[in-house]
C-alpha cells in the first residue's frame, strides 16, 4: 500500500508478506529495498493462520508487516528475504513501482 502526499508523489509504502525456508521453523529476515538501496530489515515472526495452515511444520509465525518511508522521487520497493542453509541466501519475494 503506498501512502501519497498532496501531490501524489509517494511518502510511505507498507509491506505485507511472509517468508519460510524448508530448512528452519526459525523465522527469515526480510529486506525491503527502494530503488535497490536497503530502507528496512525485519523479522518475518508476525502470526500467519494461512501460512499455518499450508506449512503446518514450519508453524506460523512467518509473516511480515512493515512501513518504510521513500523520497518523493521514489520508484521501485522490493522485498527479499534471507534463506538458509542449502538453496539461495536471498530470494526476491516481489517489487511494486510505486512512482
Amino acid at each position: 500500500m503506498v501512502t501519497r502526499d498532496a501531490n501524489g508523489k509517494p511518502v510511505s509504502v507498507r509491506v505485507i508478506g511472509w517468508t519460510i525456508d524448508a530448512d528452519t521453523r526459525d523465522p527469515l529476515g526480510v529486506v525491503i529495498l527502494v530503488d535497490g538501496k536497503p530502507a528496512d530489515t525485519v523479522l518475518a515472526d508476525k502470526p500467519r493462520s494461512d501460512v499455518d495452515e499450508a506449512f503446518p511444520y514450519s508453524g506460523p509465525n512467518h509473516g511480515y508487516d512493515a512501513t518504510v518511508a521513500v523520497a518523493p522521487s521514489s520508484e521501485v520497493v522490493c522485498v527479499t528475504a534471507g534463506g538458509v542453509g542449502a538453496g539461495l541466501p536471498f530470494v526476491q519475494l516481489g517489487c511494486k513501482v510505486v512512482k
